[in-house]
């Protein structure tokens, strides 16, 4: 997870999601999550997604491919030189399964971000499932 106006990591990607929600909106811009073809189709599409739901992502854009970093990099304006070097150390810690910086939980079956294509996903907080509570609870019922 990075912030795309710096090309740094900002918060463990594995840790509780109001904590990553409430840094995003620290930030006050959408971040970036991304990760290569080898970790999308062999531990997302499939298990958390299915391929239908990952082909819809894609057509509308909520997930986007890039054949490189630099390519990703120029499409989000994302200083591609800090980009690179906070990959290939985030590289280096899934590598060790360990993360020194934020503690980020690394699966058995992840691979480090080396080869492209990338996919990454634009990082908003959520806002939907407060509305939904507050007019659920606002509304009389009989």
């Amino acid at each position: 997870m990075i912030d795309p106006a710096t090309g740094k990591r900002f918060i463990k990607e594995t840790g509780n999601r109001k904590v990553r929600a409430d840094a995003i909106v620290a930030i006050g811009h959408p971040c970036l999550i991304y990760t290569c073809e080898a970790n999308v189709m062999g531990e997302i599409v499939g298990r958390n997604m299915t391929q239908k739901l990952f082909d819809h992502a894609m057509k509308t854009t909520v997930v986007r491919k890039f054949a490189t970093l630099k390519d990703m990099a120029d499409f989000y304006k994302i200083p591609y030189d800090q980009l690179e070097k906070t990959n290939n150390t985030f590289n280096g810690y899934m590598k060790a399964k360990k993360d020194p910086n934020f503690g980020c939980q690394f699966f058995d079956n992840s691979k480090p971000n080396v080869e492209g294509p990338f996919y990454v996903v634009r990082l908003y907080r959520a806002f939907t499932t407060a509305w939904a509570v507050s007019k659920s609870t606002t509304t009389r019922r009989s």
